[in-house]
């Protein structure tokens, strides 16, 4: 009996939920979020990516504290009026529409060195204290990577050019993103994870699919006003979605979304 006992309180202790790690008091001030939008056919088909650049804008961010960078290409028609397909481009998040910042003809954004040159720009032109990256599309896993750009063949990053991409960044050295989240499909794995270690401190990922409409970006307002750390960028990326999608079902109780997002601390 008394060894029934224990081991019915171990499982129980097993059980219990351990409380997040508290927030580091010493967290950045300031920080810049990269967002790489391959548009693909989620944004040619559906303006998926127009409807989350709008949902930024619309976010209510303090760019005191946060600024946004996105960078636009890989699909052949955007849902707006303002980005040009065969361009690409990159816009800062501010004001009732984003500001143009850069601007080329349209290249490969399954190349690392597309991926390298929108960090190189993030810091150089708005540096901060601290930095995150969103990554916006389809993902394929650990087997077959990260986006589908429409204009070059369906090109993608693997793991091997994330990496590529990633080691040719100003995030090597021991200076790593606070933080890096997938806006896509399927990329939280032990491989994904063990492939960016080195340049991020926190991986942000859904296990299985994400619905077409992805994070709800929403987020940034809340984020702005805390202390920048990739704890908080997961815990408020999750939740806000979660919440979102839940809404969802109640507008449309026929539709099921599979929704599963984690927060991996790299360390």
């Amino acid at each position: 009996m008394k060894k029934s006992l224990i081991v019915l309180l171990v499982l129980m202790l097993m059980l219990t939920a351990v409380p997040p790690p508290a927030a580091r008091a010493d967290g950045p001030r300031t920080q810049t979020i990269m967002v790489y939008i391959v548009g693909s056919d989620l944004e040619k088909d559906h303006a998926l990516a127009t409807i989350d650049i709008q949902e930024m804008l619309s976010s209510g961010i303090d760019h005191s504290q946060l600024t946004v960078l996105v960078m636009t290409g890989g699909t052949k028609a955007w849902g707006n009026s303002l980005i040009p397909h065969d361009k690409l481009s990159i816009y800062k998040i501010e004001g009732r529409g984003p500001t143009l910042l850069h601007q080329e003809d349209a290249r490969s954004m399954g190349e690392p060195d597309t991926l390298s040159f929108f960090l190189q720009f993030g810091v150089e032109h708005h540096p901060a204290e601290s930095y995150g990256l969103i990554l916006w599309d389809h993902g394929g896993g650990p087997m077959i990577g990260f986006g589908v750009d429409d204009l070059h063949r369906g090109d993608g990053l693997t793991l091997i050019e994330l990496r590529q991409a990633m080691a040719n960044s100003p995030f090597v050295n021991g200076t790593r993103l606070e933080w890096l989240a997938f806006d896509a499909c399927l990329m939280a794995s032990a491989e994904v994870a063990h492939t960016l270690a080195p340049y991020a401190r926190y991986l942000i990922a859904s296990e299985e699919t994400l619905p077409g409409n992805g994070f709800n970006y929403d987020f940034l307002k809340e984020y702005a006003a805390s202390d920048l750390s990739g704890l908080s960028a997961g815990q408020m990326i999750i939740d806000r979605t979660g919440a979102y999608y839940e809404r969802l079902k109640v507008d449309r109780p026929d539709l099921e979304f599979l929704v599963t997002l984690s927060l991996l601390d790299l360390d």
